[in-house]
């Protein structure tokens, strides 16, 4: 059948990624309804967004891609996790990993790397 808006724009930001092109990435968000009343179908846009802007190194861009996610899991909460530790902001990456706990989500082994990472980079 036809492109949905939502193929439409994961196509436009995964070409983005590619291109190490954040801005276009998160342009793409405002096309996102606001009032969605299925936010949630939104969820694997916000995803890739997110990770276009973590992979990127844009702490700013990522946390307001953060704050907007209609829900967050162990992949999303990671991908915070591991550009905080990245970038030496350690305070934010211990708040992310207790908000994690408190939310009842298991730290895995791929967590405690980036947080472990985010330790050796402040050791250097």
């Amino acid at each position: 059948g036809p492109e949905t808006p939502l193929q439409r724009l994961l196509a436009i930001v995964r070409k983005a990624a590619r291109q190490q092109d954040w801005q276009t990435a998160l342009a793409t968000l405002e096309e996102v309804p606001v009032q969605s009343p299925c936010a949630r179908e939104w969820a694997p846009l916000f995803y890739a967004v997110l990770a276009c802007c973590c992979k990127e190194g844009r702490y700013y861009e990522a946390a307001a891609v953060w704050e907007r996610m209609p829900e967050r899991d162990e992949r999303s909460y990671n991908m915070m996790i591991n550009l905080c530790g990245r970038l030496r902001l350690l305070p934010e990456a211990e708040e992310l990993f207790r908000e994690m706990r408190r939310r009842g989500m298991e730290a895995t082994g791929v967590t405690y790397c980036a947080l472990l990472n985010g330790l050796a980079t402040l050791a250097r």
